[in-house]
């Protein structure tokens, strides 16, 4: 992505990847959500290379 989404489709994104209604709290809770879920995806693919 180019990171110029706004807040309230980090929180859009960030529900329908972890199968929730909304998420709770300040628009940072999603932000923090969507770094964690970049960083597994990223490390996932990270250690499947390291694998091969």
């Amino acid at each position: 992505g180019s990171g110029s989404a706004d807040k309230d489709q980090i929180a859009a994104v960030v529900s329908m990847r972890l199968g929730l209604t909304s998420v709770s709290g300040p628009a940072d809770v999603a932000d923090a959500l969507g770094v964690a879920l970049c960083h597994m995806q990223h490390s996932g693919h990270l250690a499947s290379r390291i694998a091969r």
